[in-house]
Parts: structure tokens; C-alpha cells; sequence
């Protein structure tokens, strides 16, 4: 398995590491080379689908192009709306970068036909992570929740829970937790909507008819 190049500190993220968010606040730390590594990126990804990606370190629309086709697409939560019947609708706009912690949509044009493996070069890593928030006028929030690790959806808490899987959102319910496994990590993340009293009816189809065309 190729290493990226190692005139600053090599680090391997890989979505099966156990221990990728200590491996990612380990080395988000030398001041002197600006927290800059080798980056190696193991994550299987789908090819002409929305993947979910929240990656450790910062993309410009030319490093995203150069790693996943000129045509690659990148969308972000835009806003949330809720209807006086209740029903919640989400939207996403296109997005031409990648910010480091925040979650996306990414539906690549190319992917690595090398065991899943992205040797991306230099970047600066950051252990931070910054949560994609949207207001509604109930007074309620739609968070994009992205994640480093491994994590479970248990759909018990205050709010709705949802998660990508082929070009469609699920509804997570508390009779069937959802656990982030190995190949969703340092990608996955959940969608989580306020709960009401009546239950409100969620505006969720698939990504296709969500995300821009553009």
C-alpha cells in the first residue's frame, strides 16, 4: 500500500483505523512545519452517488478536481424551512471547496482504483469539527453532524435522526440503532431535525432531487 510522499510527517487516515481521532489530534500539532503532513486517505467511496465527507483538512475546488474528476460534485447544507402543516424540508447548495471539520455531500466522478487508497499530498490538519446548523421559525435547528470516528445512531435523543445511504435519507428509530461501521468512518455523519408535538412530517427524498443540478 503506497505511502504519500514524506518531506513532512507521512500520516495515514484511514476509515478502518480504530484510532483515527487520536491519530488526527496527534498530528495536528507542529507549529513549525503549520501542522502540515504527508496525507495517505483510505475511504471507499461510490462512484456517481452522494457520499457523505468530513475530512481533517481543508480541499480547494482544484485539489477536489484533481482527485475526484472534473466533474465532481460538492454540496452543502444550505437552509431548512417548516410549513404550517409541520413538514420540514431540507436543501442543499453546491459547494466549490471543502472546509476542514465541516460535513458535505460529495458525488465523485472519479475514484481511486487503488484499494480505496488517495495519496493527496501535503495539508494541514485540524481536529476541530464545526457542525452545519440551519434555523427554523418553529424555533427548532436541522443540524448536518459530521464525524472523524465511529459512532452510533441510537434515535432516542431530543431530535430526529437521518443517514445517507444510496442516494437516500433514513430515519433512525430507537428499535434499530444504526452503527457507524468501519467504512463509514471519518465520513459519515447524521442529519438531526427537531422533534414536535405532533410529530412533523420530514420533506426527505432522495439526494438526487435535493442536492443542485448544477
Amino acid at each position: 500500500m503506497p505511502l504519500a510522499p514524506c518531506s513532512v510527517p507521512a500520516v495515514k487516515l484511514d476509515e478502518n483505523d480504530d484510532n483515527l481521532v487520536s491519530l488526527i489530534a496527534n498530528n495536528a500539532f507542529d507549529a513549525d512545519l503549520q501542522n502540515k503532513v504527508s496525507v495517505t486517505w483510505v475511504r471507499n467511496l461510490k462512484v456517481g452517488y452522494w457520499n457523505t465527507i468530513c475530512l481533517p483538512f481543508a480541499m480547494t475546488a482544484e485539489q477536489l478536481k484533481a482527485t475526484f474528476g472534473d466533474k465532481v460534485k460538492v454540496e452543502s447544507l444550505k437552509d431548512a424551512s417548516v410549513d404550517a402543516s409541520g413538514k420540514v424540508t431540507i436543501n442543499f447548495a453546491s459547494a466549490t471547496e471543502i472546509e476542514a471539520g465541516k460535513p458535505y455531500l460529495i458525488k465523485p466522478a472519479n475514484i481511486s482504483t487503488d484499494q480505496d487508497t488517495y495519496v493527496l499530498g501535503t495539508y494541514a490538519l485540524s481536529s476541530s469539527l464545526a457542525f452545519s446548523k440551519s434555523s427554523l421559525t418553529n424555533g427548532g435547528k436541522v443540524s448536518m453532524i459530521g464525524s472523524y470516528g465511529k459512532f452510533t445512531l441510537k434515535g432516542n435523543g431530543e431530535a430526529e435522526e437521518y443517514f445517507l445511504q444510496g442516494d437516500k435519507f433514513y430515519h433512525i428509530v430507537a428499535s434499530n440503532p444504526i452503527s457507524a461501521k468501519a467504512s463509514d468512518a471519518i465520513s459519515a455523519y447524521s442529519i438531526q431535525a427537531p422533534k414536535l408535538s405532533p410529530s412533523p412530517r420530514y420533506s426527505m427524498p432522495t439526494v438526487r432531487q435535493q442536492a443542485s443540478s448544477s
